[in-house]
């Protein structure tokens, strides 16, 4: 569960890294709309799918004539449609993007129902199946788009994919980040006892190790992301505060953010040390960003 404001922040880092490349020297941000599919009714495009290392690629879905469909953007070439897996009924999103821009990873529609795939840019849209019977949906993808992290139901069972590996089950739970190398993988799992939420950071060598959660509360936490060197995972935890964004690190363990109201945390930089995110204040949605020097910032 993302808070709507995710959208709104991934839409913002889509529109700051098109108006720089556009005006390099430029002093101050600006919102940029990234266009659409064109489609009858209301126009409707969206960003969520995040960017490339680089900023050149901006990935997610849109509105088109023959329904929703994932695209791929760059500033030269505008929104580029992506297509559907063959069969079913026509709909498409991406929802994430290698960091080298060479492959989007989303979900489709095929005859089987919703079904995680993966494109790269000259070539056709691939399925990447399920553990069971479906559907499966991705969350993210390795650096260089080797390493496909996602769920799969009806079990909810989270999955790790590669071209030699196919489809793996991680266990109860879904995939929610990768590390750009594959290596690390963060998520939710599921309690034994409570059957809540857990946060996990899964490697070969260790196995899914549960993450812990922030104090008070109910005992309950979600990763939603790691930085790209493995080192730092985010998330969301239940706390005396409510939901609260929090930062993990082996050494440290599991600190709250600090972001006012319920909250919490989407991306993190490569190393850990820039954290983005979404808060609610008095039934206002925000995005922020946190450092250790500055703290939370709307």
């Amino acid at each position: 569960m993302r808070l709507h404001v995710s959208r709104l922040l991934f839409a913002l880092v889509a529109a700051l890294t098109a108006y720089l490349i556009a005006s390099p020297a430029a002093g101050e941000a600006l919102f940029m709309g990234l266009g659409g599919l064109g489609g009858v009714g209301a126009f409707v495009s969206d960003a969520r799918g995040g960017v490339s290392a680089d900023g050149v690629v901006v990935v997610g879905a849109a509105k088109s004539a023959i329904g929703l469909q994932g695209y791929r953007w760059t500033l030269a070439g505008g929104m580029i449609p992506l297509g559907d897996l063959p069969g079913g009924t026509f709909s498409s999103q991406a929802d994430a993007i290698s960091a080298d821009g060479s492959t989007v990873v989303g979900t489709g529609r095929s005859d089987s129902g919703g079904e995680a795939f993966y494109k790269k840019e000259s070539e056709l849209m691939v399925g990447l199946g399920f553990l069971s019977v479906g559907p499966s949906s991705v969350r993210d993808v390795s650096g260089d788009g080797s390493v496909i992290v996602g769920g799969s139901e009806p079990v909810g069972e989270a999955f790790v994919w590669t071209e030699a590996t196919g489809m793996t089950s991680l266990g109860r739970g879904s995939g929610k980040g990768v590390s750009n190398d594959g290596t690390v993988i963060v998520g939710s799992g599921v309690d034994d006892q409570s059957g809540g939420p857990l946060a996990f950071r899964w490697t070969e060598a260790t196995g899914k190790i549960d993450l812990g959660d922030l104090p008070g509360g109910m005992v309950a936490a979600v990763a939603t992301d790691v930085s790209g060197d493995g080192s730092v995972v985010i998330g969301r935890s239940w706390s005396l505060l409510g939901i609260e964004a929090f930062r993990w690190t082996e050494a440290g363990g599991m600190d709250a953010i600090g972001a006012l109201g319920a909250s919490s945390a989407l991306d993190v930089s490569f190393d850990g040390t820039w954290v983005v995110g979404g808060t609610q204040q008095a039934g206002t949605s925000y995005a922020y960003v946190w450092d250790a020097t500055n703290g939370v910032r709307t």
